[in-house]
């Protein structure tokens, strides 16, 4: 009997392993096995998106208070008719930053930052683990409202955190009643997606991804491989099964373009293949190169061609300037604009004026100012002398001047005055000049 062919067990010698014939070529050493570098640093980037959107409104981040009619960001009150050229730079840059990312990143977006991506993926796996899948399928009542349970607690926890985005912090423990409806409408919307739509929503319902099939071209960041290296490819189709998105990374047709969300896995999977042949994968993300003579480190970063670039760019300049404008606005404001039409001269000879004094206040408190009035000898303030102003707001206030009789200037036509605003320590904030007109006779009411 050849002693290859005698089974190994005790006392039976071990099998003859011929050793490897001169000139054949040496097996490839296996690489020790690559950690899952964009799993986890996706799940990473993921948990601090969805922390940071939660906690975004507890931490003044980004609100809006409805109560006020203000946009709080990043500690900032911003009124959008007090601090208008912020808030459209602020919108402006969030405009230029999905058109950038849809051109340059792709759905680099949806793989790593979106909600909607992370919310699908949980609900898969939990649909798995509670009713598991094909022939190991457990169906059952029970089995079925655990699931249906967790996912409508899911879509509530993602539903509370959304409408805390609309609550002022005195309204967290005692939501209006239209909180209560807004929480009660997303709930049933986000719980819906997570049973019944998950992905489908990104193919089909996506705005940015009808936005990226508009603006997306050969330069804009892919999952892909070399030419050379197709020919290595093993089509063992474990980058296919790593995609949750049911697509082959492989392929470079419209629907894998559409699809692909540029996680990674695949990548990571291909890896894990090829570290078995001594060599690393050939599935790769990256942006492709840029046209020759342009600089590499720019190609790198997705910046590889003059549009790219320029449209970077102009981002940062908007970026910039809308941090300029909100630290250079002013605490306190006021305008003055004279009603004309409403002054008069009285039958019994005194003068009165009317005025729409706007006051606006960028700071975080309210105040409160008293309204004064020089310039012209004798005139005092008849009505609209004491002004509030919420934190953040804007009040249009009428204000009536009156010169008694005797004390009228000798000549009809305008005549100049100060209108001050006097805080509670009897300090003027703010003064604007403005102009008091008498009329050339007396003119009824």
């Amino acid at each position: 009997m050849d002693r290859a062919s005698v089974k190994p067990g005790l006392g039976t010698p071990l099998p003859i392993v011929p050793a490897a014939t001169e000139g054949a070529p040496a097996r490839p050493t296996p690489l020790p096995p690559p950690p899952p570098r964009f799993a986890v640093a996706r799940r990473l980037v993921q948990g601090g998106v969805l922390a940071l959107l939660v906690l975004a409104p507890f931490l003044d981040l980004l609100r809006f208070d409805l109560v006020a009619g203000v946009l709080v960001l990043a500690g900032h009150r911003l009124h959008p008719g007090v601090d208008l050229w912020a808030v459209y730079g602020i919108v402006l840059v969030g405009l230029l930053w999905v058109f950038g990312g849809a051109l340059i990143h792709g759905r680099l977006w949806c793989g790593w930052l979106c909600p909607q991506t992370l919310a699908s993926e949980m609900a898969t796996k939990l649909e798995g683990k509670v009713l598991g899948k094909g022939r190991a399928a457990k169906r059952g009542p029970a089995r079925a409202l655990a699931y249906g349970g967790t996912v409508v607690a899911g879509a509530a926890f993602l539903a509370a955190a959304a409408v805390n985005y609309f609550l002022v912090p005195a309204q967290r423990l005692a939501p209006p009643q239209a909180a209560w409806v807004g929480f009660g409408v997303l709930t049933a919307l986000i719980a819906a997606d997570l049973l019944f739509v998950r992905h489908t929503f990104c193919l089909r319902a996506c705005p940015y991804g009808v936005l990226l099939q508009l603006v997306q071209d050969p330069k804009t960041m892919r999952v892909g491989m070399a030419d050379e290296d197709r020919a290595i490819c093993m089509n063992c189709k474990a980058c296919d099964r790593a995609c949750f998105m049911d697509v082959s990374p492989r392929d470079r047709d419209r629907r894998t373009e559409a699809a692909c969300l540029l996680c990674g896995l695949c990548v990571d999977a291909c890896d894990r293949v090829f570290a078995k042949r001594g060599r690393e994968g050939i599935l790769h993300l990256r942006f492709p190169a840029g046209k020759p003579g342009w600089p590499t480190w720019l190609s790198r970063i997705g910046l590889s061609d003059a549009r790219r670039l320029g449209l970077a760019l102009v981002t940062l300049g908007v970026a910039v300037g809308a941090v300029l404008v909100m630290r250079s606005r002013e605490g306190v404001s006021v305008t003055v604009r004279p009603r004309y039409d409403d002054s008069r001269l009285t039958a019994e000879g005194a003068v009165e004026n009317v005025f729409d004094v706007t006051v606006s206040n960028g700071e975080e408190t309210a105040r409160g100012f008293d309204v004064a009035v020089d310039g012209l000898p004798g005139v005092v303030v008849r009505t609209g002398g004491r002004i509030e102003v919420p934190a953040s707001g804007r009040v249009t206030a009428r204000v009536a001047l009156e010169l008694p009789a005797g004390a009228a200037p000798p000549t009809a036509g305008a005549h100049p005055v100060r209108l001050r605003l006097v805080g509670p320590d009897g300090a003027t904030v703010l003064e604007k000049s403005a102009s008091f007109f008498v009329p050339g006779k007396a003119r009824p009411r």
